[in-house]
């Protein structure tokens, strides 16, 4: 999956999920202007859309939902709300099996969110340098630290293709009503 598809995805989230060929009015334009781009240097150069309602998240946004409990002001290391690594917690398995989201249900992140360990490492919206996107989380086999809150995360093309790689969605609230952003 590449930060490209993730993109479209996202696009075709924020325009109601449409069915037809992909263009400005289903895959290319909404949260990110993608417009048929698909080489690394073209990826690059797309960013969020103000008014975006689905987005890839940044890593900001990433790193808090995984970590963060705000009750509390903490930042746990793993994003099963613990801090240690408990094998029946989140899929850590070596190899690549993955399981269905929320196959371990009891052990949400802080912010109720699941799989953000284990299964796949996921794009966020990061750049480093002038090059490559950042992904967080991932599968064991790429290494402990790479689960933990202390990891700064994978980097590779936004046109990479990995079996391995994936992404989520963040809704972009707009109701005045909303938690907190600072929670």
């Amino acid at each position: 999956m590449s930060w490209g598809n993730a993109a479209r995805f996202a696009n075709w989230m924020h325009n109601g999920q449409p069915t037809g060929a992909q263009n400005a009015s289903t895959t290319e334009d909404g949260s990110y202007y993608v417009n048929g781009k698909t080489s690394q240097a073209d990826l690059f150069t797309v960013t969020r859309k103000a008014g975006a309602t689905w987005v890839i998240p940044s890593v900001d946004e990433w790193y808090k939902a995984a970590y963060y409990k705000a009750s509390t002001g903490y930042y746990y290391l793993y994003p099963t709300s613990t801090d240690t690594m408990e094998w029946n917690f989140a899929n850590y398995q070596w190899g690549t099996e993955t399981t269905v989201v929320g196959y371990y249900s009891a052990y949400p992140s802080p912010y109720g969110t699941y799989d953000q360990g284990g299964n796949a490492s996921e794009w966020t919206e990061a750049t480093e340098g002038t090059s490559n996107g950042i992904l967080r989380g991932g599968q064991y086999n790429f290494g402990e630290e790479l689960l933990q809150s202390t990891s700064s995360g994978l980097t590779a093309g936004r046109d990479a293709i990995y079996v391995p790689y994936g992404f989520r969605l963040v809704n972009l609230v707009t109701d005045p009503n909303r938690i907190n952003p600072n929670d």
